[in-house]
């Protein structure tokens, strides 16, 4: 990591987190919790026990 900030050569190559990879890839894994969250809520059914009792 170091290396990156010291040698100017590195220093231009080294990713700054806006390319197109990451983005698409951010997009990717923000779709993947969206669409797992929504089925893990819509499919929860808590047990029902009408006396109370455990």
């Amino acid at each position: 990591m170091q290396s990156f900030l010291k040698i100017p050569v590195l220093h231009m190559l080294a990713p700054n987190g806006s390319e197109p990879a990451f983005t698409l890839t951010q997009g990717i894994v923000l779709v993947f919790y969206l669409v797992t969250s929504f089925l893990a809520v819509k499919r929860f059914r808590p047990e029902r026990n009408p006396t109370g009792l455990p």
